[in-house]
Formats: structure tokens, C-alpha cells, sequence
């Protein structure tokens, strides 16, 4: 097993194949990665769907609507008129 240390303000990660999503995993199931750190969502950051144990909290296909679910059963949604 072998660990590493990256030190800086910010880690760039690039796809060496092209413009294609990153995905950060372990290469075992039944593991988490772990940041030791609290999530903070900033402006500027665009997220469609967001799972919180159980829960997803996501935008509606048109982006109108905010749906919250849990076990995808839908529990309430908010749209702004």
C-alpha cells in the first residue's frame, strides 16, 4: 500500500483522454473516500444532484424545480413561481 502527500491551494485533476468526467474511487467496493474535511458548496459550483445518506436533493430536468427524495420516492418539491 502506498500513500501521498499533495500540498498546494489547489489540485487540478485532467482526464489524459480528453474532456471526459473524473471520478475519484478506491478500486474495492464497499469504500468511501474521505476528505477529512466539511463539504462546502460555494458559488459558482453547479450541482444537478446531491445524495445525503438515503436522501437526493436534485433539479428538475428544466432546472425550474428543487425535488427532494428519499429512497427515490419523492418526499416534496419547491418551484418558484
Amino acid at each position: 500500500m502506498s500513500s501521498y502527500t499533495i500540498t498546494g491551494n489547489t489540485v487540478i485533476f485532467r482526464n489524459p483522454f480528453g474532456e471526459q468526467n473524473i471520478v475519484l474511487k478506491h478500486d474495492k467496493s464497499n469504500y468511501d473516500l474521505i476528505f477529512n474535511s466539511k463539504v462546502r458548496f460555494k458559488k459558482g459550483i453547479d450541482y444537478t444532484t446531491i445524495d445525503l445518506g438515503n436522501f437526493t436533493i436534485k433539479t428538475s430536468d428544466d432546472g425550474d424545480e428543487l425535488v427532494i427524495s428519499k429512497n427515490d420516492k419523492i418526499l416534496f418539491s419547491v418551484k418558484d413561481e
